[in-house]
């Protein structure tokens, strides 16, 4: 016998950021923080409300001086040093975000086939 995982189906809704501009999926159960706690307008953060996971979108100035392959680094690095982070890391994931979501969100049990 081996041990398999099974995931089950994360149901999603659709989130509305930048008043209608962009739309993303997320999982049922992320609340919109902008409803209970002021964000700034550059910022949409979404929270859910039992996992301790949040997505947020930032937007972002254009620096001609970084070349894209160092675009994301470069802005991680800069946000945390806007919040006085003393320590942060960039670590590599999957580029395929539902992948990434899976991953997270994953829930279903083992079960023994």
């Amino acid at each position: 016998q081996s041990k398999r995982h099974r995931m089950a189906a994360i149901p999603l809704k659709e989130a509305r950021l930048f008043g209608g501009t962009i739309a993303m999926k997320l999982p049922v159960g992320f609340l919109d923080v902008s409803d209970f706690r002021e964000l700034p307008d550059t910022q949409e953060c979404w929270a859910h409300a039992e996992t301790d996971q949040s997505f947020i979108v930032e937007i972002l100035a254009h620096e001609d001086e970084v070349n894209d392959a160092e675009s994301a680094v470069f802005y991680f690095n800069d946000i945390a040093a806007c919040n006085d982070s003393h320590e942060q890391s960039v670590v590599a994931g999957p580029t395929d975000c539902s992948e990434l979501m899976r991953h997270l969100l994953a829930s279903g049990p083992s079960t023994d086939v």
